[in-house]
């Protein structure tokens, strides 16, 4: 029997008055909140929606796509949205965590976790209870679709694999044929985060960590050129920038509009030469910011060419010509629209969505007030245990007493 759902602990419960769940039913809560009861007799599950409000969920990505409208999935959550940003409305649609959101033609392909399964929805249809639908799942080992690139009609996913185990994948999809290989290890012992397609060539970078449990074997993570027509590594090569050594992962790939592969790693942006392979531009942009083992630095180009990168929970945009960045915000997660704003989502909670509306002009920081305080850090003493700047709660004088 099959419920679609991870497994969250269960037991047997009697339903006297209910003759479709004769016997003990096995019950368990699903991801969504609401509950899976699993009668052997008659080997029927049957799904019942949580009796529980749901509270705003967390987002894991946000996506433009071709008609400006924006996707977001949440962590952990049985829907997603999609906003119109000109009305500021929304539409729901059924999907599990999304860990990747990729649009291709008029459709929006979105991995999901942890059955490790391609959904496509149909942007040229209204949600329903087939949009959006499954395509396949990888299977090979394979938990979560990180990341997605197109290039020649096809579609291409990074992968991290499963519970305690090591190796991820680059994962071929053709939408015309509904055919799909799954290749794994292609650096080994590596999950693949991102890729980059530019001219029949995958540019891909990796992590050394693979599914939660696991022990990773390298310590040094890498970047792979893969021939998308023969489906064959090209190479692979290590990460060499000033100040950075040997890093855990790389960050995400991009092409920019100079036709160079751009890429973040930690506090750096870095430039390949797509034809030689050897890093042509870098710098250290941020400093003193954490990251989890999966870490991507989401990097979207402006149509101005700007890039944007998102430094863990620094929003930041770097000129690549002179590489002179500025932090823009703190966020959690961020999209730039098809209308040039910026959506980003607040980083304390990651669940309220917020927009910067760019219209090409630079503002400056507005000078500070100096605002004198009397005492701001306790750091005058007085005499005796009187406190600078304040009165003793139970002070009196000759018209107030405390009883």
């Amino acid at each position: 029997m099959e419920y679609n759902s991870g497994f969250r602990g269960a037991d047997w419960v009697e339903f006297p008055n209910n003759p479709d769940l004769p016997g003990k039913n096995l019950v368990t809560v699903r991801y969504d909140g609401g509950v899976a009861i699993m009668n052997i007799e008659t080997k029927q599950v049957h799904l019942m929606p949580s009796v529980v409000p749901g509270l705003p969920g967390v987002v894991n990505r946000i996506q433009s796509a071709p008609d400006g409208n924006l996707f977001v999935t949440g962590v952990q959550t049985s829907r997603g949205s999609i906003i119109d940003p000109n009305t500021l409305t929304s539409s729901a649609f059924s999907i599990g965590q999304a860990d990747s959101v990729y649009p291709l033609g008029d459709k929006m392909y979105m991995g999901v976790y942890p059955e490790g399964a391609l959904f496509e929805y149909d942007m040229t249809k209204p949600p329903g209870t087939e949009n959006p639908k499954k395509t396949f799942v990888l299977e090979n080992g394979q938990e979560r679709l990180v990341n997605m690139t197109s290039g020649g009609g096809k579609l291409y996913i990074a992968t991290i694999p499963g519970y305690g185990t090591l190796g991820g994948s680059v994962t071929v999809y053709d939408p015309a044929t509904g055919d799909s290989r799954v290749h794994r290890n292609v650096v080994q012992d590596q999950s693949v985060l991102s890729l980059a397609y530019k001219d029949g060539k995958l540019f891909g970078s990796t992590t050394i960590r693979g599914g939660l449990g696991s022990e990773p074997s390298a310590d040094e993570a890498k970047i792979f050129v893969w021939d998308t027509q023969t489906e064959q590594k090209i190479t692979e090569f290590p990460l060499r920038i000033a100040g950075l050594d040997k890093p855990v992962f790389i960050g995400d790939l991009s092409v920019g509009p100079d036709g160079l592969i751009w890429g973040a790693a930690y506090e750096y942006v870095f430039a390949l030469d797509p034809n030689t392979y050897q890093v042509v531009k870098s710098k250290k942009v941020q400093s003193g910011v954490s990251y989890t083992q999966w870490a991507h630095h989401t990097i979207r180009w402006s149509e101005d060419g700007l890039m944007y990168v998102l430094f863990n929970n620094k929003l930041t945009v770097i000129d690549p010509q002179t590489l002179e960045s500025r932090t823009i915000t703190n966020a959690a997660r961020f999209e730039l629209g098809k209308d040039g704003n910026i959506y980003f989502t607040d980083n304390a909670t990651n669940t309220i969505m917020y927009r910067i509306e760019v219209d090409g002009e630079i503002v400056e920081q507005p000078p500070g007030i100096p605002l004198p305080v009397k005492n701001p850090g306790f750091e005058d003493a007085m005499s005796g245990t009187a406190i600078p700047g304040w009165t003793p709660l139970f002070a009196a004088s000759s018209d107030l007493s405390y009883a």
